[in-house]
């Protein structure tokens, strides 16, 4: 029997004009993409691939030097700071709290509200009582929605200390 993995939350075409890191980019920048299988699926995957191509090419991330496509420098990680920014100031204007962007190695405290999906994946939204933070979410982190939580940034993920005891073991 197969199985069915969800590569993306966005359809093909919103990843052709995303603002963030999407499953799209990860193919472009792959050493070894995933192959494209099937007459339809194949070449319809080879479209949005293409059109992404073209997107990031206008919007400055990219350039085309005849066949070759040459991607801005760490272009994965400026889309999911940009998307994240964005994404930020719009959460900041609903929940009325200050967004704040979270750096490699900081300590992030705060309450843990929701979780919002965004072309870079899915973040947790992390509240204190005057500003906010976005950082990748986990799915532990959904038993303790509404619970005060703490972690450390390291790279583009959370190590969590959820239930911790002194000394007691923590969740990444």
């Amino acid at each position: 029997p197969g199985q069915v993995v969800a590569l993306s939350f966005l359809t093909l075409e919103q990843q052709v004009k995303a603002d963030g890191a999407t499953w799209l980019d990860r193919q472009l920048l792959a050493k070894e993409p995933t192959p494209l299988r099937g007459d339809r699926f194949g070449a319809t995957m080879a479209d949005a691939l293409h059109r992404r191509q073209d997107h990031l090419v206008e919007q400055g991330l990219a350039e085309r030097d005849g066949q070759t496509v040459r991607y801005q420098r760490n272009l994965l990680r400026l889309l999911r700071r940009q998307e994240l920014a964005a994404a930020g100031d719009k959460l900041a204007q609903e929940m009325r709290l200050d967004f704040v962007e979270t750096q490699d190695g900081s300590r992030i405290e705060g309450i843990y509200r929701r979780s919002v999906h965004l072309a870079s994946g899915k973040f947790a939204v992390i509240a204190k009582s005057k500003e906010f933070t976005l950082v990748p979410w986990r799915p532990v982190l959904e038993r303790q929605r509404g619970k005060l939580i703490g972690g450390t940034m390291r790279g583009d993920s959370v190590s969590w200390a959820i239930g911790r005891q002194r000394g007691g073991p923590s969740v990444s």
